[in-house]
């Protein structure tokens, strides 16, 4: 039997595609590759750097003593707010924390990695940590609500898991009964306090979680908070100015066009993205990508003009770049024009099938 532990799906995928490519394609194929891979460090990166550190040393102090009590890091921000790409590489990636095997052949995860599950129940999210785990769970049906976490507690010690990492927490959070949210949090506070294992908890998720943390005390007590705060401007202009100069020069090769590089334009580019940090890089890589697949040197404001149209699906009345009513738009904007039209065709096509009926 043939050892397929090393087997890499999304490489063979890929391989195979890349095989049948022509040349040029496949060329600004490997560009764009390593133009996505390309991380840049921030201050948010910085900042969730930090907390990811105090919580790996907070474990490692068990060998010497006893962990401290602060054993949950929550790391808030909006969709597109780079939280996720910030995890990703200061605790994902990090040497530490990769599987390893033990002297008895046993593979070791110190991390585990989860999504809290939508449509959201406790019962289904301890079922999901239960197989995060590797536990073989092949009936849950047959076990309670509080059987499958005691099952959960139980599989995270003796497999030696010492980080538990569950993103989109806010899933947990939209039931409407008060007793709920509390036994989310219960169920948190119980994951820090298994006996005789020190388990860190890192959550990801909405900013709709600081108002969980608000009125949960002891669950505030043992936690650090990160939050990762919306780009503005005109205040982080020059921050945006230099990661966008950056990624066009630096990791995509190509020459930016000064000539629209204004404050103008960074304000667009701030707008076009709502803020979002990591929403701002796909931004700027789009447009290089769109310059790459057009055989051009340069990145100008029509590379960007084209990337918004293409993730916003706007005709040029509507886009950022293009517009001298920008102002006025949001990426939502055509969205909302094609709502409002398909609305009134309903309501034409309601009134026309009354008429004739009548």
């Amino acid at each position: 039997m043939s050892d397929n532990s090393s087997f890499d799906p999304i490489a063979s995928a890929a391989a195979h595609l890349v095989s049948a490519m022509d040349p040029e394609a496949r060329a600004r194929a490997e560009a764009i590759g390593r133009l996505n891979q390309a991380y840049i460090e921030s201050d948010q990166h910085t900042r969730v750097l930090a907390g990811v550190n105090d919580l790996i040393e907070n474990a490692a102090s068990a060998l010497n003593g006893e962990a401290g009590k602060r054993r949950a890091l929550f790391v808030l921000g909006a969709s597109g707010s780079g939280k996720t790409t910030a995890l990703q590489h200061t605790l994902l990636n990090r040497p530490e924390l990769q599987p390893y095997y033990n002297s008895y052949g046993n593979e070791v995860r110190h991390l585990i990695h989860m999504e809290a599950p939508k449509p959201a129940s406790m019962k289904l999210f301890g079922r999901k940590m239960v197989e995060a785990t590797g536990y073989p769970l092949s009936n849950s049906a047959r076990y309670t609500e509080n059987e499958l976490f005691e099952l959960a507690k139980r599989q995270l010690r003796e497999r030696q898991v010492l980080f538990l990492y569950v993103d989109e927490m806010q899933h947990l959070l939209r039931a409407n009964k008060a007793e709920d949210i509390v036994n989310v949090a219960d169920t948190l506070k119980s994951l820090l306090q298994i006996e005789n294992w020190p388990l860190h908890l890192i959550v990801a998720g909405m900013p709709v979680l600081a108002k969980f943390l608000e009125e949960e005390t002891q669950l505030r007590n043992r936690s650090l908070l990160i939050s990762l705060e919306q780009t503005t401007f005109p205040q982080d202009k020059e921050r945006v100015r230099k990661i966008a100069q950056g990624i066009i020069e630096s990791h995509a090769k190509l020459r930016l066009d000064g000539s629209f590089f204004t404050d103008t334009f960074l304000e667009k580019l701030v707008k076009s993205a709502d803020g979002g940090f990591g929403t701002i890089i796909q931004m700027v890589r789009g447009a290089c990508q769109i310059a790459l697949q057009a055989k051009l040197s340069e990145v100008g404001n029509q590379q960007f003009a084209e990337c918004y149209a293409r993730i916003t699906g706007c005709q040029p009345a509507h886009n950022m770049f293009l517009s001298a009513d920008w102002r006025k738009l949001t990426p939502a904007t055509t969205l909302a024009d094609l709502a409002a039209k398909q609305a009134r065709a309903d309501r034409v096509a309601k009134a026309t099938k009354t008429v004739r009926e009548g």
